[in-house]
């Protein structure tokens, strides 16, 4: 069996491309961890105690107004045009057209390293997060595109709360 050495975007932990999902209950920090995530790769710096590949980063939210969000970049200390990434902040996503939209995007600024999607749910066209088939169909998708770009993208999802 070969081994094709890997390439990280966060050193051993999210590959330069690929996908991934930073799933967690409502209101635990899956945002808060997805911004850290952008900033780190926007400006090289360090994340979770691992090294990051710099490289521009785009945070895709369906959940909150751009304002917020340069807030909080700025609060981390990420406001001024170089280290802030990316920002798209929309409320409705036109979700059958998604996937496409956002490789245009892509198409028409080259050079992203990561893109973050900030609520999964709102941009793919999933009826059922719980049925695995349809849920696996369509983030076939966003592997796709990772690979067409050569990037990495990161999507947060709501995982079912844990009754305690």
């Amino acid at each position: 069996m070969s081994h094709e050495e890997i390439v990280w975007l966060i050193d051993g932990l999210l590959p330069a491309v690929g996908t991934s999902i930073i799933g967690a209950p409502p209101k635990s920090g899956k945002s808060i961890l997805a911004r850290q995530l952008c900033a780190a790769v926007q400006n090289g710096d360090p994340l979770l105690g691992r090294d990051s590949r710099q490289g521009r980063a785009l945070y895709f939210s369906t959940q909150e107004s751009p304002s917020n969000i340069a807030s909080h970049f700025r609060t981390m200390g990420y406001g001024d045009r170089d280290t802030m990434p990316a920002v798209i902040a929309v409320r409705r996503v036109e979700r059958q057209n998604a996937i496409e939209s956002l490789d245009k995007t892509l198409e028409e600024n080259p050079g992203f390293k990561l893109v973050v999607t900030d609520m999964i749910v709102d941009f793919l066209p999933v009826t059922d997060t719980n049925d695995y088939e349809e849920t696996r169909k369509v983030f076939a998708g966003i592997a796709t595109l990772a690979d067409k770009h050569k990037l990495h993208i990161a999507v947060t999802h709501h995982s079912k709360k844990v009754k305690q």
